[in-house]
């Protein structure tokens, strides 16, 4: 369980350069949706994907695909 926590770690601090890239795929926004609910740690997830979400929300509001992510906590 451990070794799965810390690949979990790992995967997002890989992703942090890269989700703005990610949240403009045509399923990246599906690899945001799912780390947002498999990892647990929502300290991780603030600093690394959240903060940069919260960066851009302009452009992730008036996207195409970027839209998905904010409506599918509903």
């Amino acid at each position: 369980k451990k070794k799965m926590k810390l690949a979990k770690k790992a995967i997002l601090k890989a992703m942090k350069d890269f989700v703005v890239a990610t949240c403009k795929d045509s399923y990246g926004h599906l690899v945001i949706i799912e780390l947002f609910e498999t990892i647990d740690d929502t300290v991780l997830m603030q600093k690394s994907v959240l903060a940069v979400i919260f960066f851009f929300l302009f452009l992730f509001l008036f996207s195409s695909f970027h839209f998905f992510i904010f409506f599918s906590f509903y």
